[in-house]
């Protein structure tokens, strides 16, 4: 209540324990007693490995680790042996492994907001780390492969969780299992690399999507078809009442495929969710459809402008100037600075060292109104107390931070 708090993740609720007799005591008591006092408001989820649909049915909890979809994930990233069924069954809808708990049924999720679907997690490698680690997979081939797999978590039933960094390609690991929960900072300066900017960009898009596309957050799961010997999925979505329709095709294989016969679910002007070009359909057969090796092609039959005046979506923009403390601080190597700007006007962001020397320049042009943010990557620079300094017409705001290598 002091802190505004809106929910709470429980790890291992399998060393707790649950029993259905007793209801007010274990996992059972302290998720049953929020959810009672709080009338359903708090999130409640559980890292409950293995996995128990049965659990948040028989208690107060929103939801759960979806461990058979990040299982599935990280066996096709490391060996590529996951098949289209269990893509379609336990990937994106709301299939489940056997759990081992008493009742162990039901043995699915009842609903598309139980599920946690992660593709990497504080206790996880990640794909990309794992592919190019253990697996020899060249980096290139990694990071596409990646965008891929990512994929499934925005266009599947269950609830996307974004671990750091993956949204920037950051290569979160651990070579050796005994520095499993060792301190990593955060890899922020893969943000500013072409890497991680395309990757920033295709996750907003999907996010996007997720966010304002009712075919995706309230729409009826199609599975269309399975191309398995040129492992090419097909699936979508479709939310009636708004008449919101998404397509996705995954091609989970090393190389280009033409697939024929695919079915659609309506003829018409489709927009590809990436770039918003048009796919003409015409009609809800497509005799063939080529898609590259490692891609998933996601095409709604709204474009964004549309999602955006369906959900009223506003962009609120800055009243008055403002400049955030970076973050990280302290800071190694890199850290990213926000700010707000009312007005238009030419903007310079500059670091001084603590003898008030200039040691860089960060932006220097007219900027709209608008609210931005930048990466400082300090590689060059020594440990020590920087101060970075916006200035825009009249306007001069100053900040301190460190540096610790």
């Amino acid at each position: 209540d002091e802190y505004k708090v809106d929910g709470f993740r429980y790890d291992y609720t399998q060393g707790i324990g649950w029993k259905v007799t007793e209801p007010t005591k274990g996992i059972l008591g302290w998720v049953n007693r929020i959810h009672q006092d709080y009338n359903g408001t708090i999130y409640q989820i559980a890292e409950h490995l293995p996995e128990s649909p049965a659990l948040i049915y028989y208690s107060g909890l929103t939801g759960g680790w979806h461990d058979s979809y990040r299982d599935e994930i990280f066996d096709e990233a490391r060996f590529k042996n996951t098949s289209l069924t269990e893509f379609e069954n336990l990937i994106l809808d709301l299939g489940a492994y056997p759990g081992n708990d008493i009742p162990s049924t039901p043995n699915r999720y009842s609903n598309r907001t139980e599920p946690v679907n992660a593709n990497v997690n504080h206790d996880e490698q990640s794909l990309i780390y794992e592919m190019v680690t253990f697996q020899g997979v060249p980096l290139t081939e990694a990071i596409l492969r990646d965008k891929l797999y990512s994929t499934f978590m925005f266009t599947s039933l269950g609830i996307p969780m974004l671990w750091q960094g993956l949204e920037f390609s950051a290569p979160r690991g651990w070579p050796d299992d005994n520095i499993r929960l060792s301190y990593r900072p955060l890899e922020w300066y893969f943000y500013q690399l072409d890497r991680g900017k395309s990757h920033f960009n295709y996750f907003k898009k999907l996010i996007f999507q997720r966010k304002y596309n009712p075919a995706l957050y309230d729409g009826i799961l199609r599975k269309l078809y399975r191309h398995e010997t040129e492992k090419v999925l097909v699936w979508g979505f479709e939310e009636q009442a708004a008449n919101s329709k998404v397509i996705a095709v995954a091609n989970l294989s090393s190389q280009q495929r033409t697939i024929n016969n695919v079915p659609w679910l309506a003829s018409g002007n489709w927009y590809d969710i990436f770039d918003q070009t048009i796919f003409f359909a015409d009609s809800t057969i497509i005799n063939n459809f080529t898609i590259p090796a490692y891609t998933a092609r996601v095409f709604s039959n709204k474009p964004d402008s549309a999602l955006v005046a369906v959900e009223n979506f506003v962009v609120s923009l800055p009243s008055e100037f403002k400049l955030e403390q970076n973050y990280p601080n302290p800071f190694n190597p890199a850290t990213i600075i926000r700010y707000d700007i009312p007005t238009e006007g030419l903007v310079t962001l500059k670091i001084y060292d603590i003898l008030g020397r200039e040691v860089a320049t960060l932006v220097n042009e007219v900027k709209q109104v608008g609210s931005y943010e930048v990466v400082l990557n300090a590689n060059k620079l020594t440990s020590g107390i920087y101060f970075y300094q916006l200035k825009i017409n009249s306007y001069v705001e100053t900040r301190k931070m460190i540096l610790i290598r």
